[in-house]
């Protein structure tokens, strides 16, 4: 999930796929350039995105700076033929922009044995575990700029 800041001060998160290139610090999302999530980015660049793979009780959150890209060379690096659906003029589609998302902080939880209890609702870490990077960590990666 892609959390942006709307106009009205509000939270809008959606579901966004990300793009195959190699994780160097900046993650990458094919948008429509005029689409609510890119001009929210226009206008409040900093983001959060949100993974989890519930069958494994493993989430993670990460906090960045985005920023709308345009770069055919990328485009061509991150397309794949599924893509096609969303964008039908291909990767040089003139309504296709990138958001690039540098990430500053990620954060996990895991607990692949199921050794979380569950209460009201909400996974709540073992004492034991709070403080153990098997299960869960704070990584800062950068700061914004």
């Amino acid at each position: 999930m892609l959390t942006t800041l709307g106009e009205d001060g509000a939270f809008r998160s959606r579901p966004i796929t990300t793009h195959g290139a190699r994780f160097d610090g900046d993650l990458w999302f094919l948008s429509r350039i005029g689409s609510a999530k890119t001009e929210e980015v226009r206008q409040h660049r900093r983001v959060g995105l949100t993974y989890a793979k519930p069958e494994e009780n493993c989430y993670v959150a990460i906090a960045g700076t985005a920023q709308v890209v345009s770069d055919s060379k990328k485009v061509q690096d991150l397309w794949d033929p599924s893509y096609q659906a969303w964008f039908p003029g291909g990767p040089n589609d003139p309504d296709l922009a990138l958001i690039k998302v540098s990430v500053e902080t990620a954060e996990y939880w895991s607990a692949p044995a199921l050794t979380w209890p569950l209460s009201a609702g909400f996974v709540v870490m073992a004492p034991a575990q709070r403080d153990d990077p098997q299960f869960h960590a704070r990584i800062v990666l950068g700061r914004p700029t």
